[in-house]
């Protein structure tokens, strides 16, 4: 019997090429997108999988109230909080702190060798011992119970060792840390296998928290220290009490400074397996990923998949005459119901598993080449886990049943006299649910044309507005790894500078705290206007920097002046603002706030005075809105920014780029000849903000193309077969004088009047979607006409163009060879 399914479906199959061709092409692409989204949507969930204890592992956050105010939540507490809570609650096994303190602008050196090796680096943490305890990195050498235990411990990842010392062990060599805080000497304890791809910590190294006792940090301090905080509980069911105990010993420790201002933290406690996905807080010290891209992606692959089964029952339907009359033949001969269900279901289960090995084959080719095309990488994890090839075969007998259920069960239940009478004609029943699935199709092709251009339009229109600043052809170089109070570094940092405006290459220079691009990561709370109750106030950004600010990124000065000639705000307290900030504090306008004085609790009890007012500029993507922004003149800088004196055209530009590169690294090493010259250009960092929308845009973009060809293969194939039952009444119409216009007409109508219902479900479905997710952005285009018109029109032409060719053949066709027979 096996043998005489297998004969009758390759018959079927080789008698129907064209249709068999649509549906195994069909089947197979989609199938492929299926699997390249699902190795996507495994490894965007799969982070942080490898941690043995990750349901037992909580982070630490808390929320800040100011005035009875919430702000936004952030990863961290009180130093010493975890400490006091795990004394006191039993249900915590053990928990890790940390610091990452890329700020600092780290270097590591290695001076055992003849010409020193060194590296700035990057993912630098300051951590518990217990670091090991908690989270599941491997070491590769050295003990995990004594690495982080003494203050001169460092432990490096694989690939830091290589860089710092080649081939050579690592372990007890000394290297040299050096940051804005000054250098200090560690000694290798450990070396740590690189972290995964799915970790959403990627430490590079780590030194011991006891290294703060050594210059006097004091972490211990309630007041002024904050830390994040991961802790392991010993049962999933304790995360309440847990939560409850770190308020509650919080409340104990409280700070009498931040009940005299209003200021109280409420802490509650994330599971480690939702960092990554569903972490949104402004200062995340983490790699983090977006869960509405994830979903966005998994609907488009659904529908991908649901497009494919949509043309196999369509062209199973329109096929429903011819098929009828098999039925009606193979019954007389004796064939019984459940035989021709069985046949029907073998030949859904064969095009299906010849679409699924298409599939694998393709998905596996294509995981290699979609970084290029996306920027995302996606690694081939799926094919090597055993419950992958389960699914896989689940799917199969799945997707084979609910794609041949029509044919099956519909078919197979004819009855021979009406078919073989000449009674019977196409199922109104069917070619409803043709037309159904037909308009279900173009509305998710219309939707998906919607989206993608949504998407490419508001990244469009944030990287074309006008930033308030020029960031075109700006070096930004770290600073050199020195304590910032440094006498003899300062003059070495004013001398480069001198000698580098010398020459006429560069038109400026300044140093900052930050840069455009990057979160302005000093904040101070409860900034008010001198006289206002200490409770009132609100949260400002600072950013320090020298006097050419302004000038090396041409920001507008509104009122007053920039320091010019003036020392740093804590000795004389003066301090310029942003427009922003102005509006904030009450001000209507830049001239009302010069000379007003301001308190600021990140400066004590010294005396603000406002001497200038800037315009607003976006130091951010324009996924944030414009911050209320301090400048402060101050020798704290992590960057350099060097504005470039190029002119001409763009490709002017480059070619005079390399000499002036070549003169910067000059006077570079001639002030800093200990310290590698790294540089990048502020524009490219600026728009590594907007990957993350673009790598959506890019994979949204693909999969939808995919699934629009889909829907365009099986409208081909059902125009085919469309027309093909029409092929006796154009031939009369043209006998009777039709004219090729009238019969381009008659037989297109149907299909784009179907685009035009599809259409009608998809634009209002679209429109809150889009609307839902661009209200996530701060600066957001507005959707108009083109919403509505660009999905129609693309639509139609698509149809048209994708039935005109079995149009033009039926037109064409002489009425003598369709009417031959009549």
């Amino acid at each position: 019997m096996l043998r005489n399914y297998i004969i009758l479906a390759f018959r079927h199959l080789k008698r129907k090429k064209g249709f068999a061709f649509i549906n195994i092409a069909g089947m197979g692409v989609s199938l492929t997108v299926v699997l390249v989204i699902l190795q996507y949507v495994v490894q965007e969930t799969s982070y942080d999988s490898f941690h043995e204890r990750l349901d037992r592992t909580y982070r630490v956050v808390s929320t800040v109230t100011q005035a009875g105010k919430e702000s936004a939540a952030n990863p961290g507490s009180q130093a010493p909080l975890s400490v006091a809570v795990a004394a006191q609650v039993p249900e915590i096994e053990t928990y890790v702190r940390f610091d990452r303190i890329d700020y600092t602008n780290v270097s590591l050196t290695n001076k055992s060798e003849a010409t020193p090796r060194q590296v700035f680096q990057g993912n630098f943490y300051i951590v518990d011992s217990t670091f090991f305890d908690v989270l599941s990195f491997d070491l590769i050498s050295g003990d995990k119970r004594s690495a982080l235990t003494k203050p001169e411990n460092m432990v490096v990842t694989e690939s830091v060792a290589k860089k710092l010392f080649g081939n050579q062990d690592p372990m007890g060599r000394e290297i040299e840390m050096g940051n804005n805080w000054g250098k200090y000497a560690f000694q290798v304890s450990g070396v740590m296998k690189d972290p995964p791809f799915n970790s959403h910590l990627s430490p590079q190294v780590l030194i011991p928290l006891t290294f703060y006792d050594k210059i006097n940090v004091k972490i211990n301090d309630w007041e002024n220290s904050y830390l994040g905080s991961y802790v392991v509980l010993n049962s999933p069911q304790s995360i309440d009490r847990v939560a409850s105990a770190y308020n509650s010993i919080y409340q104990e420790h409280r700070p009498e400074s931040e009940k005299n201002q209003g200021v109280d933290y409420e802490y509650s406690l994330q599971p480690m397996a939702d960092v990554y996905l569903h972490s949104s807080f402004e200062f995340e010290s983490a790699k983090t990923g977006n869960f509405t891209y994830v979903v966005f992606i998994s609907i488009v692959g659904a529908l991908v998949l649901i497009i494919s089964w949509v043309n196999y029952v369509n062209l199973a339907t329109a096929q429903s005459v011819e098929r009828a009359r098999e039925v009606g033949i193979r019954k007389v001969f004796g064939s019984l119901k459940r035989q021709l269900i069985s046949q029907f279901l073998f030949e859904s289960m064969l095009i299906n598993a010849i679409s699924v090995v298409l599939a694998l084959t393709l998905a596996q080719s294509l995981l290699g080449r979609i970084g290029n095309w996306t920027g995302i990488e996606i690694h081939s994890t799926l094919i090597a886990e055993p419950l992958f090839w389960v699914c896989v075969v689940l799917f199969w007998l799945t997707a084979s049943f609910f794609a041949g259920f029509y044919p099956a069960f519909i078919l197979s239940g004819y009855r021979p006299s009406r078919v073989l009478g000449g009674r019977f004609k196409s199922d109104s029943k069917g070619v409803f649910l043709r037309r159904s699935l037909v308009i279900f199709q173009f509305a998710v092709s219309a939707l998906l044309i919607a989206g993608t251009i949504t998407v490419y339009r508001q990244i469009s229109y944030m990287r074309s507005q006008d930033l308030g600043i020029n960031i075109n052809d700006v070096v930004v170089l770290k600073s050199p790894p020195s304590a910032l109070s440094s006498v003899e570094f300062n003059k070495k940092v004013n001398y480069f500078k001198t000698e580098l405006l010398r020459n006429p290459q560069f038109a400026a220079m300044t140093t900052a705290s930050t840069m455009p691009g990057h979160k302005i990561g000093w904040t101070s709370t409860k900034v008010r206007r001198k006289g206002e109750a200490e409770g009132e106030g609100a949260s400002f950004s600072l950013i320090a920097c020298d006097k050419d600010y302004l000038k090396a990124l041409s920001i507008s000065l509104m009122a007053g002046e920039f320091f010019q000639g003036h020392e740093q705000p804590w000795v004389t307290g003066e301090i310029v603002i942003n427009k922003r900030a102005a509006e904030m504090l009450g001000y209507q306008s830049p001239e009302e706030a010069l000379y007003q004085h301001l308190a600021c609790p990140v400066f004590g009890g010294a005396d603000l005075r406002i001497i200038g007012v800037t315009d607003d500029y976006h130091h951010q993507a324009l996924q944030s809105s414009i911050e209320p922004v301090i400048y402060v003149l101050s020798n704290w800088s992590n960057y350099y920014l060097v504005k470039l004196n190029l002119k001409g055209t763009a490709e002017e530009k480059t070619t005079a780029l390399a000499p002036v590169l070549s003169s910067l690294e000059s006077s570079w090493k001639e002030a800093f000849p200990e310290s590698t010259f790294d540089y990048s250009f502020l524009d490219e960092q600026f728009n590594q903000q907007y990957k993350a929308d673009q790598q959506f845009g890019a994979l949204f973009t693909l999969f939808s193309a995919f699934a629009i060809f889909i829907g365009c293969m099986g409208l081909f194939g059902l125009a085919s077969y469309t027309l093909y039952q029409k092929t006796k009444e154009i031939g009369i119409r043209k006998v009777l004088g039709a004219r090729y216009g009238d019969i381009m007409v008659l037989v297109s109508k149907e299909f784009l009047l179907l685009v035009l219902m599809g259409n009608l479900v998809a634009i209002p479905a679209g429109w809150w979607l889009v609307s839902n997710w661009l209200e996530g952005y701060a600066y957001r285009i507005e959707i108009g006409w083109w919403f509505v018109a660009i999905p129609v029109a693309s639509l139609l032409v698509l149809t048209f163009l994708t039935i005109l060719f079995q149009v033009l053949k039926a037109v064409r066709l002489n009425p003598v060879e369709s009417l031959r027979y009549e």
